[in-house]
């Protein structure tokens, strides 16, 4: 079984993090899920016009 969670937008990263916040919860909930492995969180940022932004440290494509 996999869960794809998605969120459309933009969205500061306090926004966004309650959003996966809340998201989790419902499925949490939903089916009674209490443990997960292999989660992939795959973030586009961009500054605060929606513009595309290069981060100098972690992973980039």
């Amino acid at each position: 079984m996999s869960i794809m969670i998605s969120v459309r937008g933009q969205l500061t990263m306090a926004q966004l993090r309650q959003a996966l916040f809340e998201a989790l919860g419902e499925i949490e909930e939903q089916y009674n899920l209490r443990h997960a492995r292999n989660v992939t969180v795959f973030v586009n940022p961009t500054d605060e016009f929606g513009e595309k932004v290069t981060l100098s440290f972690g992973m980039q494509n």
